[in-house]
Order: structure tokens, then sequence, then C-alpha cells
């Protein structure tokens, strides 16, 4: 074979190896964590109480994000607790970020429902994103409750943003960025995820059935984890790996499950450690929490639940003096330390995650998704390093979670 030759199929090898480099592209989605107007009232550390502290929070942010993809950020990036436009405008223009060429910043319109608190300071937290691809038409924020209806009353939420985009290389994408309600508000909120589920699902469904090969990608912090029952019931999303080709058998799939899950983990440890100790039980679900945890607050007591305790007082004294009640709630109190107090549990949750459509999964790299324990992202504990207004340090509660495709 002639040296020219060879030096042709070397160039073309090059150029061939080149080309597959420049179609891989990283999706991410990031809580920020009160990316918002500064409250000067506020006794939360994790809140900006000045421009000083947003403009360094700013700052903060952009440096870190730009290393989730080998200094140059991710292609794209959804974001959850953004305050307007503005903030994200500012983000972008960082030095850290001005030269990525990010060329589109959207926020959703404030639709949520909370009002002003006494001092007039009003909390306002929107999803929005920005990206190196070209948008194609104006995205959607999907309002998918009815603002007359009793969950209204009880709880606030957001719209789900909807976007067409297209990639260098001409794919077309729908992304859909969610922030559901948190857990805070309790049931009604979690009426509310279930509501927030079921349109996502119709919505996805909708666009399947006018093409079953819809490039379709889901992300979000959902406020609940993915083996949830507003998640399974609300979307349809699939858990099920038994098909030989390893798709997925609903219309969307958790990337989750690409890291595996804690049914499979469970199953496989049980099977592994039949003689298992508490401690052994310990430290494996210590383990999958450092693997799929987003959000993490603190430590926290195991409760206990005192209904039996309380119908036994009643039936024993329904006219109880002063004395006899103290007696009794200190005598809880006792029980409650000597057993409980002292065995606290980890407290991670997996609330941010990534879904795609059955056609996407083709173009999925595996091993790539998962959430970021890595600094700056985590703290020296390895939990979510949350910004603090007394250092100017840090950067949110949640962690973002990533996912790199090949087109």
């Amino acid at each position: 074979m002639s040296k020219l030759l060879l030096g042709l199929i070397l160039l073309l090898s090059l150029h061939v190896q080149g080309s597959t480099e420049k179609c891989r592209y990283m999706m991410a989605m990031f809580n920020v964590q009160n990316f918002i107007t500064p409250d000067p009232h506020t006794t939360n550390s994790g809140m900006p109480k000045d421009e000083k502290d947003i403009k360094d929070k700013t700052k903060n942010l952009a440096k870190a994000i730009a290393k989730l993809n080998t200094g140059r950020g991710p292609d794209f990036l959804g974001f959850a607790e953004v305050g307007s436009q503005e903030h994200l405008n500012n983000l972008v223009a960082d030095a850290a970020l001005k030269k990525q060429g990010y060329r589109t910043v959207v926020v959703n319109e404030d639709v949520d429902g909370k009002a002003p608190t006494k001092s007039g300071y009003k909390r306002v937290i929107k999803v929005g994103f920005i990206t190196r691809w070209k948008m194609i038409g104006k995205p959607i924020s999907h309002v998918y409750w009815n603002k007359d209806d009793v969950l209204w009353a009880h709880s606030s939420t957001r719209p789900i943003l909807e976007t067409v985009l297209q990639t260098p290389n001409g794919k077309t994408l729908t992304v859909f960025v969610n922030h559901w309600p948190s857990k805070l508000q309790g049931q009604w909120a979690m009426l509310r995820r279930f509501q927030a589920g079921a349109y996502l699902k119709a919505r996805v469904d909708e666009l399947l059935k006018a093409d079953p090969d819809a490039n379709i990608v889901v992300m979000g912090d959902f406020n609940t984890d993915p083996w949830s029952a507003e998640m399974q019931a609300g979307t349809g999303i699939s858990w099920d790996l038994s098909k030989t080709d390893g798709v997925p058998t609903a219309n969307l799939y958790n990337l989750n499950h690409t890291v595996g899950s804690y049914f499979d983990e469970i199953t496989k440890f049980k099977t592994d450690h039949p003689s298992a100790t508490p401690e052994d039980w310990a430290r494996f679900f210590a383990a999958q929490d450092k693997k799929y945890g987003t959000y993490y607050y603190g430590i926290a007591d195991v409760w206990m639940n005192f209904a039996a305790e309380f119908e036994a007082f009643k039936k024993k004294f329904p006219n109880a003096s002063k004395d006899e009640v103290a007696h009794f709630y200190d005598t809880l109190a006792h029980r409650y330390v000597a057993h409980y107090a002292e065995k606290p549990r980890s407290n991670w949750d997996t609330f941010d995650q990534i879904m795609i459509s059955k056609n996407m999964m083709k173009f999925f790299i595996q091993g790539t998704y998962g959430p970021v324990h890595k600094k700056p992202f985590v703290d020296k504990e390895g939990h979510p390093n949350q910004f603090d207004n007394g250092t100017n340090e840090g950067l949110s509660d949640h962690l973002p979670v990533l996912a790199e495709f090949s087109f």
C-alpha cells in the first residue's frame, strides 16, 4: 500500500473521529435554589439578602456550570428556582460562560400563585433554560391546573415549560422543564404532582402519536422520587428492562434506571448477603443515598407514632389534671429520646431527574447519566454545597443531574 493511500486513510480516520466528537452533547438539569430577587428581611442563610449576594452567587454558579462539561458547560441546561430572565442573562454574561455560545435564555411566566409577605417581598421562582442550540418557534408555558379549583388555595406550583430545539447537525428535540410542588405542602402538593404527571403524560403521548420517533427529553425537580406513586401513576414511566432490546415499554424512560434502581439493588443485596446484619443494611442504604441522591436535607430523628398512647391516656384519664398531662408528655419524651433520638437517618432524595422517549435511547451514551457528586457541587461532607449569605460561598441545596447523547 502506498504512503499516499495510507496518509489518506489516516486523514479520513481522523476526520471521522473528529466528527463523532463534535456530535457528542450534554444535557443537564439544576435546581439552583433561590437564584432570585434578594430578600433583605430573610432569616434563611441560603437566601440572598442583597445585590452583592446575588452577584456572588451568579459568579459561583457560572464557574461551576462551566466545569460540568470540560470547561464549556452543558449544551442544554434546565433550571428550577430562578427569579427572572435577567438572572439567567447575567449568568451567561459572566466571564466564565460569556464565550460559551449560549444563544437562548427563557423563563416561564410567573403564575405560581405566591402572595407577598408582610414586608411586601414576594418570592417568585420560575423554571427556565440556557442552550447553544437553535430554538424552533416559541416556548410554551403549560398551566396544567385551574386557578379556581380547591388545590390552588393549598399549593403553589410552576408551569411546565416546553420548547423545541434543533441541534447543529439537524436533530429536532422537544424538551420539557419541570418544577413540581414541594412536599412541604403535604397532601395537597401530592395531588398537584399527580396532576402534573398526568398532564405531562398526555402531552408526551400527543407528540408521540403524531410522530412515534419523536425525540423527547423531560427534566426537572419533581419533588418526588423516581419510584414514587405520583411519578409512576402520573407519567407512566417505565422501569421494565425485560425487553431484550433494552428500550422502554412506556412512552418515557427514566434514566435513573441506567444506573440501576433501588429495587434491583435490594434484590441483589439480599441474594449476595442472605445473613446481612442491620449494620450491613445501614451501610448498603448509605451507599445508595450517595449514588442516587440529588437533594439532602440533613440528619433527622426517626419519628414515632404516639396515636395508641394518646388513645389509652384519654381512656384512662377522661378528665386528666394538669399534673397528669405533664407526666404523660414527660414519659413520652423520655421514651422518644431513649429509643429513637440517638438513631438518626440520612435524608437524601432523588428529586432531580431526566427522562427520555424511546427513540432518544439510541442516542443516549450509557454510563453518562447521574447526579454530580463532586466539587464544587458538594461540600467536604459530600452533601450539596448550599449557598451561604454569610460567607457568599456555595451554590445550591440540590445537585445537578446530567446525561450525554451522541447524534
